[in-house]
Parts: structure tokens; sequence; C-alpha cells
């Protein structure tokens, strides 16, 4: 296997919660995230911003500069359905089952695509564990989320972040007012913690580039709705704001159309992943013949790994070893600003901007808390 750099995860996304649990009295424990004890923790999630992105284009976003500085590692692969499964449980990928942005699920036969994700496969029969939304109101805690009315019922919200009661809101002004009806209704002596979710930047990533016009428009209004949650904050209340990943600009020149190598395709059954990152399915038997054809030709452009060397070199951590089986035989990683493209997602294969991967740019992401 050769070599490459695994980002530092020992603190990631998947410590926020439980530190934020423990910053309202209700779990014991070290606080490896300083969350300061308080009565109130609000969670704020900028879906796509990455602590580089935001460091090259600080101005746009000044209130960042004001919270208690720092970043955090994301999970891999660097993609929201998996982040979003480590934010909710507090666990890796391996544990919680979500492994990539679309994987094979071996006990229902049948591709996954967690953002796509209805009722079919049943939402905990992917994640059974429960959430630490779950746990927290358990304990006593009032939890509500704060995100997009069409998420409430999809799969990955009923798998990896149930438990909280659901105000749905679809703008900034909209998850004010929410923010704002749940002043009125937390009981002043009741722990309380809210999770916000806001998608519109990663969108305009993808679609227009990181440092694109839209793009730094898209983050002046994360600037924007941060900083009146930051003016909203009452006594004993902290506001954490972070990512689930970063984003890197994939040029066309960059990208690598695998349909156009008919020798990549002969011994797989099936793809799945992302561009930044693909679950390849070989044959029985065909996967050391594979990797060998796909390293020749993607060459510099990707790493491409067995399942085995994956797990050996802790890419992902698997308590239950019938979990591994949702990853690809292969796991191909893009480097660089490369992309590997396919017909078998077309709309995510020709997106400007890009994510998954292990560069830092995709990998670390802020952590301010207010």
């Amino acid at each position: 296997m050769s070599h490459f750099d695994i980002p530092d995860r020992r603190i990631s996304i998947k410590d926020v919660v439980p530190t934020a649990l423990v910053a309202l009295g209700v779990l014991s424990g070290d606080a490896v995230i300083p969350i300061p004890p308080s009565r109130h923790v609000v969670i704020l999630l900028i879906d796509g911003l990455g602590e580089y992105q935001l460091q090259d284009h600080i101005t746009h976003a000044p209130v960042f500069q004001y919270g208690s500085p720092g970043f955090i590692a994301t999970e891999f692969p660097s993609t929201t359905p998996v982040v979003l499964g480590s934010l909710g449980t507090g666990l890796g990928p391996g544990e919680h089952g979500l492994v990539g942005a679309s994987f094979w699920v071996p006990e229902d036969e049948q591709m996954l695509a967690p953002l796509k994700w209805g009722s079919t496969p049943h939402p905990l029969s992917i994640a059974p564990d429960k959430t630490l939304f779950e746990l927290a109101g358990e304990a006593g805690v009032d939890v509500a989320t704060i995100a997009p009315s069409k998420h409430q019922q999809s799969g990955l919200t009923r798998s990896v972040l149930r438990g909280p009661s659901y105000l749905g809101a679809n703008s900034p002004a909209e998850i004010l007012h929410a923010f704002s009806q749940r002043h009125e209704s937390i009981h002043p002596t009741q722990p309380a913690l809210t999770y916000i979710y806001w998608p519109d930047l990663d969108r305009l990533g993808h679609v227009y580039g990181v440092g694109s016009p839209q793009w730094v428009d898209g983050l002046c209004t994360v600037n924007t709705l941060a900083g009146a949650l930051v003016e909203n904050l009452t006594g004993g209340e902290a506001l954490v704001v972070t990512s689930d990943h970063g984003m890197i600009t994939c040029p066309p020149e960059s990208r690598i159309n695998i349909d156009e190598f008919s020798s990549l395709s002969e011994s797989i059954m099936r793809i799945g992943g992302e561009p930044r990152v693909r679950h390849v399915y070989c044959h029985d038997g065909a996967q050391r013949d594979a990797q060998v054809t796909w390293q020749s030709i993607l060459g510099e452009r990707a790493h491409v790994f067995t399942r085995e060397e994956c797990i050996e070199n802790g890419l992902y951590l698997f308590t239950d070893g019938s979990m591994a089986e949702r990853i690809g035989d292969l796991v191909v990683i893009a480097v660089g600003d490369h992309m590997v493209t396919s017909r078998t997602d077309p709309l995510s294969s020709s997106l400007l901007g890009q994510h998954g991967a292990l560069t830092p740019q995709e990998m670390y992401v802020p952590l301010r808390i207010f």
C-alpha cells in the first residue's frame, strides 16, 4: 500500500454532541471540545464549509473571527451522510453503518444512497443504535432540530438524527423565527440542546465552485445567520458552529471518466460512492487483479486500496465484521483535485465542487464556540 496521510481524527465531529451533553451536565466524562457549562447548547452545522475555505474568505465571514477559534477533523469519507451519522450517534462510520455517499447493503441486496433515502431499507435496520439525541431526551434534555422541512421524514433523519422535536425552517429568517420559538418553549430549569442545519453553501459550492461569486454570497448569508444567532444568545447559552466537510473545486481537465476504459469495468459488478471516493464491488476472486488494473490506469491521480487495506490502515474502524462488507472490495480515493466520474451518477459526476477524500481542504472543518 502506497504512503498517504490520514488527517488526525482523534478529536472529530463525532465528539461535538457528547461534549455538548457534558456541558449540559447530563453526561460525565472529559470535555474534549471546550464548550463551557451551559443550560442550552446550540449546534449550527453549515453544510460544506471547510476551515481552509473559511480562512481563504474570512473577510466575508467576520463573525467567525470572534468565536473561540479552532477546527476539528470530520470523518472519512468526508461526505454529508457519513458525517451526519457520526454527529448523531457519536460513532465512526464503521460503527453506525453509513459508509459512503452510496454503498452496497448486502443484507438487503441493494445500493443505498442516504441523501435520497425514503423508507427502504428501514432506517433502523441500517443504523440500529440509539442516537445521542434519543439518549439526551431520556436523560431529561429538551432536544430540538431546526432544519429544512423536506428532511423531516427522510431515511437519514429517521436513522441517525432521530429523537428531537423537529421545527421545519427553509430560510435564515425561518431559522431565526424557530430559534425564537425555542427560547419561548424551553423551561428555564431544564437543560436543552438545539441542532440547526443549513444546507445551501454546499449546493452553491457544488454547482459554482468554491470562491465563486455565488459561493461568496452564500458565505455572507452564513455569516449573517451565525451573527444573528450569536446576538440572540441569552445567559447560560452556548453556540457551537461547525460543518460536515470542506470542498475543493475540480476543473474539467482533472476528471477521469471510468466509462472510457473498458478494462476498468471487466471485473466489477457495481460502483458506489461519489467522484472523490469510489466504492468498487468486484466479482468473486477478482479483487487483486482489479486493483492492479485500476491503479495502473489512474496512476498518481488516485489511491486504489483493497477493503482489507482500508481497515488495516485505520480508514474504517469496524466493530461488526458484517458492516465491512458495505464498503467496496476496492476503495478509490482521488488525489489532488482529481475526480472519478461515472454514468452511474451523472449529476454528481458533473459538479464542479467536490468532497469526500482525504485532503485537508475536505477533512478539516471549523469549530467556533460563542
